[in-house]
């Protein structure tokens, strides 16, 4: 942190550039991570409803769509770690953006603190949405194979 005597530097047009591109990418990150996850949803319900269209299905049937939906959700939570990983370095850079831009005597007065932990930020989400996922998946697997 600066100087607590010393105002910080007042922030030019291109750093606010950077800070307001760097909330942007967050934002954008955080809309992906639920698009993906709806999307993902989507694909289980169209497998779900193939499979209930199609009457009977033999084991291959079975396996192919069971796989299908495994491969399926797999990628999209490796795609949601990603993204939580990219977030962790954005938030990362935000931070140093306002350590050198806010002054200690403005840290003190409004109780701003370093976040200790940026992976652990959101975590919540990136917890739930693999969560919603898995659940989703186990339960088409499920309905594929209980008849």
């Amino acid at each position: 942190m600066s100087d607590p005597e010393t105002p910080p530097p007042d922030v030019s047009p291109r750093l606010a550039n950077v800070q307001n591109a760097i909330y942007s990418v967050i934002e954008n990150s955080k809309k992906q991570q639920w698009t993906i996850t709806n999307y993902v949803i989507l694909v289980y319900a169209a497998i779900f409803g193939l499979s209930q269209a199609l009457k009977f299905l033999g084991i291959t049937e079975r396996w192919v769509f069971g796989v299908l939906v495994a491969v399926v959700g797999g990628y999209a939570i490796l795609l949601l770690i990603q993204i939580q990983k990219d977030l962790e370095r954005y938030r990362e850079q935000l931070e140093a953006f306002h350590t050198q831009t806010i002054s200690n005597k403005d840290w003190e007065r409004y109780q701003l603190k370093p976040y200790e932990y940026p992976l652990r930020r959101g975590g919540w989400f990136l917890v739930a949405l693999p969560g919603v996922l898995l659940i989703g998946a186990g339960l088409v697997i499920y309905s594929l194979w209980r008849s």
